[in-house]
């Protein structure tokens, strides 16, 4: 059985009796939308999931700064793939995600980074405790300097996801703006997504 967490734009405009036009202006400050319905006090917008694809490709491009000529990720092939809902798009993650080698990592080794590692303060260690419970300020495994930059390839960032891959595989977090700097644990995976 499939199900959707959230409705698509799309959705909501089919079930409130209102036109959908993808990457549209739907109205304008103080008039009616297409269908004559309610008035907005702001105009919306609405990016497809193509047209938010095509524009992370250009901003990868733009920004590219390796050696060499930049390769473009290839494109999933949705040969065999169900149909999306209206206003999405099928990808792979080299496509949206940050062109840092350690875009996708999965935490150290367990016997590099043993408790006996830990200090009272520092960086932070994310693990399983934050992610479960959807927050990044939870917890108090913290790292010396030394050992963070020897761990650094499993840094995590404001906007990194982070995946539990232990017992409750599936959770994610997301760091947000204030999260202090440090790695993640062995339970879990980070993604970095271009911004």
């Amino acid at each position: 059985v499939e199900g959707r967490l959230v409705e698509t734009e799309a959705d909501c405009a089919r079930r409130e009796g209102r036109s959908f036009e993808p990457g549209a202006e739907l109205a304008a400050p103080g008039s009616a939308n297409a269908s004559g319905g309610r008035k907005p006090e702001a105009a919306l917008h609405y990016e497809t999931g193509e047209q938010l694809l095509k524009r992370i490709l250009e901003t990868r491009r733009n920004q590219w700064k390796g050696k060499g000529k930049y390769k473009e990720p290839a494109a999933p092939d949705t040969t065999s793939l169900p149909e999306l809902p209206e206003g999405w798009v099928w990808c792979v993650f080299e496509q949206v995600s940050s062109a840092d080698k350690q875009a996708l990592k999965a935490g150290p080794f367990g016997s590099a980074l043993k408790k006996d590692v830990y200090v009272p303060s520092g960086y932070k260690i994310y693990g399983q405790e934050q992610v479960i419970r959807g927050d990044h300020s939870f917890g108090d495994y913290f790292i010396e300097e030394a050992k963070f930059r020897e761990l650094e390839n499993c840094a995590v960032k404001p906007g990194d996801l982070l995946i539990s891959l232990v017992g409750t595989a599936g959770k994610v977090l997301v760091l947000p703006e204030n999260a202090r700097p440090g790695i993640i644990n062995p339970r879990l995976i980070k993604l970095s997504l271009n911004p």
